[in-house]
Order: structure tokens, then sequence, then C-alpha cells
């Protein structure tokens, strides 16, 4: 488990590293070809990951979460209209909840999970261990899309 927690951790410095190498304007802009951003691929990250790994191990998640989960949940779409304020937020959540989730992890805070199957992927995960392989894997093919969306932007 310490290699792909390894990894999810290295995803989410990538992913801080594109967002802060762009402007706000960037981050919102949606480019010729594209579906999404950049600021709602990280928000809806961070998002998702709270509900894969906590809400399904029947943990409390941060007040954030409530907030975000209208922009950026699973089936939204960006409005292009995210703050500065609110990029900040979701590039430091995006660095502190990576380092809970391993504390967390490491300490045995996920004891229990609720079985869930991804109806994007159809893949199920059964347990903690399940769920933190499947949500580095939906950062990376998420981190893919924000890498092809940079591109895009230096052709704008």
């Amino acid at each position: 488990m310490m290699q792909i927690l390894s990894t999810f951790e290295q995803n989410r410095k990538n992913i801080i590293g594109l967002l802060q190498n762009h402007g706000l304007g960037q981050v919102n802009s949606i480019p010729s070809g594209c579906h999404n951003n950049l600021i709602w691929n990280a928000g809806h990250l961070l998002v998702s990951q709270q509900f894969l790994l906590y809400h399904f191990s029947s943990l409390p998640m941060p007040e954030f979460v409530q907030q975000l989960a209208p922009k950026y949940g699973s089936g939204t779409t960006p409005d292009g209209n995210a703050s500065q304020s609110e990029l900040d937020m979701i590039i430091s959540q995006l660095n502190l909840t990576a380092k809970q989730v391993i504390k967390d992890f490491n300490d045995g805070l996920f004891s229990t999970y609720k079985s869930y199957t991804s109806e994007y992927f159809g893949i199920t995960m059964n347990n903690i261990e399940q769920a933190i392989y499947f949500n580095t894997y939906h950062e990376a093919f998420h981190f893919g899309f924000m890498s092809a969306i940079k591109v895009y932007l230096k052709q704008d």
C-alpha cells in the first residue's frame, strides 16, 4: 500500500504544479474541443476523493466538500467562473488532503467500507485499499485530461 499512497501523493504534486503554472483565466478557460477546464478537473478530484475514501468509510468529510460538491461533483460541468480564492483553496486542499489520507490510512482510521461501484468506470470497490487504488487511477486519468488541456491552452 505504501507504493500506491506514494503514487497518489505524487499525482497530487503534479496536479498542483500544473495549476500553479497557469493564471486564473487559463484555469477557467475551456479550450476548443474540450468539455471542461483545469480547475473543474482539480475540484472534481478533490470532491471525488473525499466521497470515495471518507463518505464510503462512514467518516466525516470536511466542510469544504459540501461547498464544492454542487460545482465539482460527479455529473457537473464547469461554469468558468472560479475565483482566485476558490483556486487557492482547491490547491491548498489538494495538498492537505493528500497528507491527511496517508496519515488516516496509516493510523487505521478506515475500518469499514460500504461497497461502491463507479457508474462511469464500472469498477466496484469493496474496501479502502481498493478505493485508494481506484482513486489514484481516477486522479491520473484526469491529470491526463489536464495535461491535454494545457496543450490546447497554448494553441488558443
